[in-house]
C-alpha cells in the first residue's frame, strides 16, 4: 500500500532559488520531485509484507532445491552402486581369466619341466649304465691281468726253480771237475 509523502514543493523551490537556481528551473525541479515522491513511497507495513513474501518464496525455493539435491544424490548413489557392481563383476571376471591363464601356464611349465626331468633321468641312467659296463670291463681286465700275472709268476717260479737246479748241477759238476 503506497502512501504519498507530504512534500512542500514551494519550500523546496525557494531553497533552490536561494542557492542560485533560476526560479523557473527551481519550480520545475520541485514539481517533478513532488510527483515522484508521491508515486513511489512505500509504507513500513507494505515493506514487511513484501519481505515476508520474498522469504516465503526463498524458503519454498530452498525446500525445492533440497528436494532436488536429495533426488539427485539418490540418483547418483544408484548409478554409483550400479557402476561399482559392474566394476566388481568385470574385475572378478578378469581375475578369473588371469587365474585360469596362470594355472594353464603353470601346468604347461610343470609338463615341460617333468619332460625335461625325465629326459635328464634317461640320459643319466644311460650314462650310468655305460659307466657300469666300463666298470665291469675293467674288472674283467683286472681279473685277466691277475690271472696272467699268476701264470707269469708260476712260469717265473718254474724258471727260477729250473735255473736254481741248473746252477746247483753246474756247481756240482764244477766241483766234481775240480776234484778230479
Amino acid at each position: 500500500m503506497k502512501m504519498p509523502i507530504q512534500f512542500d514543493t514551494l519550500d523546496y523551490a525557494k531553497k533552490l532559488e536561494n542557492a542560485g537556481v533560476p526560479t523557473a528551473q527551481a519550480e520545475a525541479h520541485a514539481s517533478a520531485l513532488g510527483e515522484v515522491l508521491g508515486k513511489s513511497i512505500v509504507v513500513h507495513g507494505e515493506l514487511q509484507a513484501v519481505e515476508n513474501r520474498v522469504f516465503a518464496k526463498l524458503d519454498a525455493l530452498a525446500i525445492n532445491i533440497d528436494a532436488r539435491f536429495e533426488a539427485l544424490e539418490q540418483k547418483w548413489d544408484i548409478k554409483f552402486k550400479a557402476l561399482e557392481q559392474k566394476f566388481d563383476s568385470k574385475f572378478s571376471a578378469l581375475e578369473q581369466k588371469f587365474d585360469s591363464k596362470f594355472i594353464a601356464l603353470e601346468q604347461k611349465f610343470d609338463g615341460k619341466f617333468i619332460a625335461l626331468e625325465q629326459k635328464f633321468d634317461s640320459k643319466f641312467n644311460m650314462l650310468e649304465a655305460k659307466f657300469n659296463m666300463l666298470e665291469t670291463k675293467f674288472e674283467m681286465l683286472e681279473t685277466k691281468f691277475n690271472a696272467l700275472e699268476q701264470k707269469i709268476n708260476s712260469k717265473f717260479q718254474l724258471i727260477q726253480w729250473m735255473m736254481g737246479t741248473l746252477i746247483v748241477l753246474s756247481i756240482g759238476t764244477f766241483v766234481k771237475l775240480i776234484q778230479t
